[in-house]
């Protein structure tokens, strides 16, 4: 079976991404099949983001995103506002998106 990769840009800190990781994993059924990949910059987003299955972040620049595949299928947003994420290509893309409301 091939793993999901899942990039989470939610924090440059290694430990608060260690926490965050920890958090998520326990409220997982299970962590089989899912590959968990620390994005720390926007650069490093633009070359990984080929390969991310999902993605969870703040936000994602056009540049980022101009180098997506069909492979990406989720992008969720930890903000209620994504005005300034939201450009043409996402959202005509095949990528879900979802955010958080109401925090």
């Amino acid at each position: 079976m091939s793993s999901l990769k899942v990039g989470i840009q939610l924090t440059q800190n290694p430990e608060k991404y260690k926490y965050l990781l920890s958090v998520l994993k326990s409220e997982l059924h299970t962590t089989s099949g899912l590959e968990f990949v620390h994005i720390t910059t926007d650069e490093k987003l633009t070359k990984m983001i080929p390969e991310l299955d999902i993605l969870t972040t703040y936000h994602i620049k056009e540049t980022s995103f101009a180098n997506a595949t069909a492979r990406l299928k989720w992008v969720h947003f930890g903000v209620a506002g994504l005005e300034h994420s939201l450009f043409p290509e996402l959202l005509k893309s095949k990528t879900i998106i979802t955010n958080a409301s109401g925090i």
